[in-house]
């Protein structure tokens, strides 16, 4: 809801969508096919939650790979940012995807 929020007010010629391969790996949110976002309720990101993200970026659509889930602190895994929740809001909000 927060992402639709953003584009709503910030955004509002901005597509949000999600994507889906043909082996049903799926990316929860897809904003302008610019950044990729999975979003995981896991306190510590797993191998099997990168798997969309990683089959998206083999198709070489999006800029941006994120991970967002309750982890304490940002990183980078095999290319993929994986951000706190709270810390991806911030971003959001804070113009890093776009206008605000």
């Amino acid at each position: 809801m927060e992402i639709k929020a953003w584009i709503d007010y910030f955004n509002p010629l901005s597509t949000l969508t999600f994507w889906r391969s043909t082996s049903k790996e799926e990316v929860d949110f897809v904003i302008d096919d610019r950044v990729a976002i999975e979003v995981k309720s896991a306190k510590i990101a797993k191998p099997a939650h990168f798997r969309g993200l990683l089959a998206l970026r083999e198709e070489k659509i999006c800029t941006d790979y994120i991970l967002v889930c309750d982890e304490e602190r940002p990183r980078i895994e095999d290319g993929i940012e994986v951000l706190p929740w709270r810390m991806f809001l911030d971003q959001l909000w804070g113009g890093r995807f776009g206008k605000t």
